[in-house]
C-alpha cells in the first residue's frame, strides 16, 4: 500500500468519526423528530456532518479503484477506535478500559489484515 492510499484511508476514516461525532451533537441538541427538521439554525451541526460522511465516501470510492477490499475494509476498522476518542474529547463521553482494550484488540486485527505476508 502507498503512503498516499494510506493517507486517503485515514482521512476517509476521520471524516466519518468526524461526522458520526457532529451528527451525535446534533441528535442530542433535539430530543423530538419535530425539532430535528423544523429549525433552521440546526442544520449547522448535520449539514457538516453528513457532507463529512460524503466526503468519506468519494474518498473511499478512490480507495476502491486502486486498493484490493480484503485490504481497504479492514482500515474501516479504525472509526471503532477514532469514534470513542472524538467523543471523550469533543462529547465529553467516558471512555472505560473495556472501550480501550477493544480499540487495541480491533488495532491489531487490522494490523493482521493489512500487512504483507
Amino acid at each position: 500500500m502507498s503512503p498516499t492510499v494510506a493517507v486517503v484511508m485515514l482521512l476517509c476514516v476521520l471524516a466519518n468519526a468526524l461526522g458520526q461525532v457532529l451528527l451525535k451533537k446534533f441528535a442530542l441538541a433535539h430530543p423530538t423528530f419535530t425539532t430535528l427538521i423544523s429549525l433552521p439554525e440546526t442544520y449547522s451541526l448535520f449539514l457538516p456532518g453528513l457532507s463529512l460522511y460524503v466526503v468519506g465516501m468519494v474518498l473511499w470510492v478512490g480507495i476502491l479503484r486502486s486498493t484490493p477490499l480484503h485490504i481497504a475494509f479492514p482500515v474501516l476498522g479504525l472509526a471503532f477506535v477514532v469514534v470513542p476518542v472524538f467523543s471523550h474529547f469533543l462529547l465529553d463521553e467516558p471512555v472505560g478500559w473495556q472501550t480501550m482494550l477493544g480499540g487495541m484488540v480491533i488495532m491489531l486485527g487490522i494490523w493482521l489484515s493489512v500487512r504483507p505476508a
